[in-house]
């Protein structure tokens, strides 16, 4: 969406775009709950935190509180929020120059990045 050139962005532009997508496509959302509570710490940390739940099959708890304070995401909630956005942000790449743009920089490097370790033997 933001049409990066380099893997090697400024510090905190990764963040910068991901929030970006957030607010636009995912806008019922708070992007620090999305980006730093469930995708950075499910990323790396393999949980979530914060004051984020992120619960299964509690479609009726979707984007309440729990009384300890925590926000809850229901996750097929969650799922289907995200489909519909990534769709919309399809439907708008079909129509929108700025974003085609974007896209071919950012289709230039790829969907994934080799491993820059030798492979075992």
């Amino acid at each position: 969406m933001c049409g990066i050139e380099s893997f090697e962005a400024k510090k905190g532009q990764s963040s910068k775009n991901y929030k970006s997508f957030v607010r636009k496509y995912l806008s019922q959302y708070n992007t620090e709950d999305v980006y730093n509570h469930i995708r950075c710490r499910l990323a790396h940390n393999y949980t979530v935190g914060g004051q984020v739940a992120l619960p299964h099959k509690n479609p009726h708890l979707h984007l309440s509180h729990l009384p300890t304070g925590e926000k809850v995401i229901n996750l097929e909630n969650f799922l289907t929020d995200f489909e519909t956005g990534a769709a919309q942000y399809f439907a708008d790449l079909a129509t929108g120059s700025d974003l085609q743009a974007n896209f071919l920089k950012r289709l230039g490097l790829g969907f994934a990045v080799a491993s820059r370790r030798p492979a075992k033997a």
